[in-house]
């Protein structure tokens, strides 16, 4: 049950203090979405599991501390070259043990190395690569960008992106 394997993380929350907010504003359009009760997927089914779990997860994640990580850059030259690599080494897991998926990736720490490290270059390699274009702006993100921008009606803003479907850029005159 998922209440068991949060059950130790909120115990320590609670006994040494929530992490609260330090950025953001009370938009008031409503409060935000918070588990009440335990649950087990018995009783919510499968979806409803799923959501259950990931609104705690949320939740428990947004007091949690924040996470700690190491950015190390390093720099080296071949020949004429100038390459920099960076990566980070997480010092402290924080709010990303409750949501893995947004821990940093093992693959971004780099080897452990002095200034002034000599290293052998054992392959030179020249890659032609071209760039894609970004993805779509989920509608989360679209309505960030329009409140950031002072964009749109308050009322659009309330109801969803969806009316803006039509409306062909008369909405940003």
């Amino acid at each position: 049950m998922l209440y068991l394997w949060f059950s130790p993380k909120v115990k320590t929350l609670l006994a040494e203090g929530i992490n609260r907010p330090r950025k953001g504003h009370d938009a008031g359009d409503h409060p935000p979405i918070t588990p009440m009760r335990a649950a087990s997927e018995a009783e919510l089914g499968s979806d409803g599991w799923r959501l259950f779990e990931y609104i705690t997860r949320h939740f428990i994640a947004t007091i949690s501390a924040d996470c700690k990580y190491l950015q190390t850059t390093i720099a080296c030259s071949v020949a004429t070259e100038r390459f920099t690599c960076i990566g980070k080494t997480v010092i402290s897991p924080g709010f990303t043990e409750v949501m893995p998926w947004q821990s940093i990736p093992l693959e971004e720490s780099l080897p452990i190395c002095d200034r002034g490290d000599l290293f052998p270059v054992s392959e030179v390699k020249l890659l032609e690569k071209q760039t894609c274009p970004p993805d779509y702006l989920t509608e989360a993100e679209l309505i960030t960008l329009m409140e950031k921008h002072g964009i749109g009606r308050e009322m659009v803003l309330s109801s969803g992106t969806f009316s803006l479907r039509g409306w062909k850029g008369s909405f940003f005159r």
